[in-house]
């Protein structure tokens, strides 16, 4: 689980960008399909491609993750999503 360190994710953004891309998970897609709105909990927010694609929809996210430089690429990420 060597990826997991705090010094490899860091490096990983610095070399890729958005790690995970832009576009949200597949089954989080399906979501705004089975519930029309309500609050969500994001762990592990990433970027926040699945928090932001929610929050386009209505919902009311609260993202959290365990490493500072994830959220700065995240609320970087928002502010390129125009939603906030």
């Amino acid at each position: 689980m060597d990826f997991l360190n705090e010094s490899n994710i860091v490096m990983k953004y610095k070399e890729q960008g958005l790690l995970w891309g832009m576009k949200p998970n597949p089954y989080v897609v399906k979501i705004p399909e089975i519930i029309s709105s309500g609050n969500t909990l994001d762990i592990g927010v990433g970027e926040g491609r699945n928090a932001i694609f929610l929050a386009k929809r209505g919902f009311e996210v609260t993202g959290i993750d365990c490493f500072a430089h994830i959220l700065t690429s995240a609320h970087i990420f928002l502010d390129c999503s125009q939603i906030g």
